[in-house]
C-alpha cells in the first residue's frame, strides 16, 4: 500500500516520480501518476515488479507492507541471514517458488 502525500505535486510530468508497474506475464507496463491523496494497493512481489521513475522534486509517500504469519517468518529469516532481494527479469515465466522455468 502506498499513500501519496505531495499536495503540490500536480506537475508530475515535470516533477517525475511516476510509479511504473510491470504485471507478471504482460508485455506492457502501467504508469501511475503520484497524485495527492492517492492510495494504491498492489502486490509488490514477483507478480508486479515495479519501480519509481526519477523524481525532480521532494517526494513524500507512506509505504506499508502487510505480511501473513508465513511471509513474516520468511522475511525475518532473510533479514537475520543477510539474504538480499532477487532480481526479477521481466516477461520470463516463474514457477510457484519464484524460479524461472527452464
Amino acid at each position: 500500500m502506498t499513500k501519496n502525500l505531495n499536495s503540490c505535486w500536480i506537475f508530475f510530468k515535470i516533477n517525475g516520480g511516476i510509479l511504473r508497474i510491470f504485471p507478471e506475464g504482460k508485455a506492457q507496463f502501467a504508469d501511475i501518476e503520484p497524485k495527492f491523496d492517492r492510495l494504491l494497493f498492489f502486490w509488490s512481489d514477483r507478480r508486479n515488479p515495479h519501480e519509481v521513475q526519477p523524481a525532480f522534486a521532494t517526494r513524500y509517500a507512506i509505504t506499508v507492507w502487510y505480511f501473513d504469519a508465513d511471509e513474516r517468518a520468511r522475511a525475518k529469516v532473510k533479514y537475520l541471514t543477510g539474504e538480499k532481494g532477487v532480481r526479477v527479469e521481466l516477461n520470463k515465466p516463474l514457477d510457484s517458488n519464484g524460479k524461472e522455468h527452464l
